[in-house]
């Protein structure tokens, strides 16, 4: 039989494909490795001060978060605690990073649902090997493949269908826990697969890493936190074939039942993590004067994709010794103002910060100085239009109010109180500072009436109670005319 030699052409287009795989692991490669020193996880334990031995903790163990809570605080009082730190630089080897590379490189050529994707939304969005800061342990791989071999048969080449196929098996096995807020540590994403129970974080990561095992482009978005109620929240995001991205409620709503972010909820920002770092997250200041939020720098602004949102202009007018170029703006999040965007003052004083949330967010513009917030201005409601209303209480004309207590935000019962006859309440309207205005005793039944006076007008006001936390409690509106009063 007579041998057939590759033709000149045919060799060189072999070694251009050769050169060309070669070009991207070492592109993928230095990806990894220019940004893994900002990643790693942490793990507290605690330790007995007398005998030295670890103290076994599991909020599960306990009927709801508060006993957790207070069991933990209870342990810590007579234990040593201990806080180990573990980083991927040191942890991985050039050797595994680039067997971590070629895995991820085969699955992005082979997958299905991947053959769209670009080489820098791969970076991202597939070959990272972790979602978050879970302990780093890959031995799930293997049992998420087997497990979901089956989906392509079943859905075909649509990445969202193939990544709701998996999330409604999901839910047979993990559900959130309130509970595992109390977990002293992160948990890896075998742990939880083995425990079954997790936060909205930790399950966010499991999803992700789950997708990516199967090939299929997934991040974390999250809003830090709201600016209608207490906390933040993660979910995860699935890119389709024409690079879209779709929002998943892991082991509890696929795209169509989705509600994390609706009319009801007011979204200052919500941002997507990448794995790369992103200078231009973070103001190019002095460290302490950086709130918590801008110092993960892995983070894209991706509001616009979920609400509407507009352009801000602000002039600070006060507190003006504390600036250093960068002003923030923040919401009121349990009990505290919590910045979440920043703009840098320009040579008129003013800073523009762009594509806010402006579902009737209620802002504050802050100077934040050695961890501290510092007033820069007045309170503000940005509505749809976005058009600024500035809240000026006025100190000389007051009012009184009746307050009947209604709880519009939570129905949930551990996020709730309804204040009993007699109890005592406060209320405060905000100058800079919460400003005491008065304060008086529940009424008796059946109405539950807090009646208070001297309450400027025109403020923004909260209410506390003396003999309990509440910082779930809503800053709001209200005036003696009207026939009710509008919360944020």
């Amino acid at each position: 039989m007579k041998r057939i030699l590759p033709t000149a052409a045919f060799l060189i287009l072999v070694c251009a494909l050769l050169a060309a795989c070669q070009s991207r692991q070492r592109q993928a490669e230095q990806f990894l490795l220019k940004n893994m020193p900002g990643y790693g996880w942490t793990e507290d334990f605690l330790v007995d001060a007398r005998t030295g031995d670890t103290i076994c903790f599991t909020p599960y163990d306990y009927d709801n978060l508060y006993r957790a809570k207070d069991t933990l605080d209870l342990l810590k009082r007579g234990a040593r605690g201990v806080h180990a730190v573990y980083r991927d630089s040191e942890l991985l080897s050039r050797d595994s990073v680039a067997s971590l590379v070629r895995e991820a490189i085969a699955l992005w050529q082979s997958s299905p649902y991947a053959r769209e994707v670009g080489f820098d939304d791969f970076c991202e969005y597939l070959l990272p090997y972790r979602a978050g800061k879970e302990p780093l342990d890959l031995s799930y791989r293997d049992t998420i493949r087997r497990r979901y071999a089956h989906v392509f048969d079943s859905v075909g080449a649509d990445p969202i269908a193939a990544a709701c196929a998996i999330n409604n098996d999901i839910k047979s096995w993990m559900i959130f826990d309130l509970r595992s807020h109390a977990l002293l540590s992160e948990p890896s994403v075998p742990e939880l697969m083995r425990e079954g129970k997790g936060s909205c974080r930790a399950i966010s990561a499991l999803f992700v890493q789950i997708m990516r095992t199967m090939g299929i482009p997934a991040a974390i978005d999250e809003c830090p936190v709201w600016a209608h109620r207490n906390s933040g929240h993660e979910w995860t995001v699935v890119m389709d074939t024409t690079g879209k991205w779709h929002p998943f409620e892991p082991a509890e709503f696929n795209p169509d039942g989705f509600r994390s972010v609706c009319a009801n909820t007011r979204t200052p920002k919500i941002y997507r993590r990448t794995y790369s770092f992103d200078d231009a997250f973070y103001p190019k200041v002095d460290q302490a004067d950086i709130p918590t939020l801008f110092k993960t720098f892995n983070r894209r602004d991706v509001t616009r994709e979920y609400v509407s949102v507009s352009d801000v202009t602000v002039t600070p007018d006060r507190n003006l010794d504390k600036s250093n170029g960068i002003l923030y703006l923040a919401v009121f999040n349990a009990e505290q103002w919590r910045p979440v965007a920043w703009a840098e003052l320009g040579a008129d004083g003013c800073a523009t910060f762009t594509e806010m949330g402006n579902n009737d967010i209620l802002y504050l513009p802050v100077f934040y100085r050695n961890g501290r917030n510092f007033p820069a201005g007045r309170p503000f409601v940005l509505n749809k239009e976005g058009k600024m209303r500035q809240i000026i209480p006025d100190a000389e004309l007051k009012q009184s109010l009746d307050m009947e207590f209604i709880n519009l935000y939570w129905v949930m019962a551990w996020d709730t109180f309804a204040p009993g006859p007699g109890r005592p309440l406060e209320i405060f309207y905000w100058d800079d500072k919460w400003v005491f205005c008065d304060s008086c005793r529940v009424n008796p039944a059946p109405d539950y009436l807090s009646h208070f006076d001297h309450v400027p007008l025109n403020g923004i006001y909260l209410i506390k109670g003396k003999e309990w936390a509440n910082t779930w409690q809503r800053p709001f509106m209200a005036d003696s005319t009207s026939t009710g009063s509008v919360w944020y």
